[in-house]
């Protein structure tokens, strides 16, 4: 008879679990690229689903590089009616006058901040899951960019040429020396030189130059954003470690 009791007891305290969770629904959000995804999910985990532009049917918030980079997910934001424009949109925020800081420590943080703020505003119960999700990933972060440093010790005396603005936040927070220069000025310089991932360098390249292609997106073997920096920072250490 006992064991009875004990196994309806059990099923009870089942069945309400179960109907705890069944209440639970899952919030539906907007991300204009499958880097921003990562970001997003990196704090609403289970909590979230993430639907990457231009399927956005139903979501609840919409996440995005910003209009210098991204003006057709500008032009979809601006015509949806039921997101308040102010409330439930977050992004990437713009530091100096580069709109390529999605390699900077600080501006990702405080994207992943905003990402944590919109999910606490939409799922008030999940608060404490996405703050810790946002203080383990933050700490995540500052580690990958604390080994990044640690490994580029030995180059940092040495200058990195490069082509465009994308990498400038990535090797300011490595401590390299960034010098930016034209193509018709290549045929002056000895060392790495970093080109745009836009526009890839196709001409034969003069003696002494060590051309790098480090990766702004995300791929199918690189589908988070903490292992595209480790990527990038393995690659940029083993080309310095050719410059003599």
């Amino acid at each position: 008879m006992s064991k009875l009791k004990n196994f309806i007891v059990l099923f009870l305290i089942l069945c309400v679990h179960g109907a705890v969770f069944a209440d639970e629904s899952i919030i539906k959000v907007g991300a204009s690229s499958p880097l921003v995804a990562d970001l997003v999910r990196s704090i609403g985990g289970n909590r979230v689903e993430v639907a990457i532009f231009p399927k956005w049917e139903g979501v609840k918030a919409v996440f995005w590089m910003g209009k210098e980079l991204e003006p057709e997910v500008y032009k979809r934001i601006r015509a949806l009616e039921h997101i308040p424009k102010v409330g439930l949109l977050g992004y990437v925020p713009r530091i100096d006058d580069n709109p390529y800081e999605y390699f900077d420590a600080l501006a990702i943080k405080v994207f992943v901040y905003r990402v944590s703020k919109v999910l606490k505003r939409l799922d008030p119960k999940g608060w404490g899951y996405y703050q810790r999700n946002l203080s383990r990933y933050s700490l995540a972060i500052d580690g990958v960019f604390r080994d990044g440093r640690w490994s580029m010790a030995n180059f940092n005396e040495k200058v990195v040429y490069t082509l465009s603005p994308h990498f400038s936040y990535l090797l300011k927070g490595l401590g390299l020396r960034e010098k930016r220069i034209a193509v018709e000025n290549l045929k002056t310089v000895k060392g790495v030189v970093i080109d745009n991932p836009e526009q890839p360098l196709e001409q034969p390249l003069p003696k002494g130059i060590l051309l790098v292609r480090l990766m702004a997106n995300l791929n199918e073997e690189l589908n988070t954003y903490l292992d595209l920096l480790k990527e990038n920072i393995m690659t940029l250490s083993l080309a310095l470690s050719q410059i003599k």
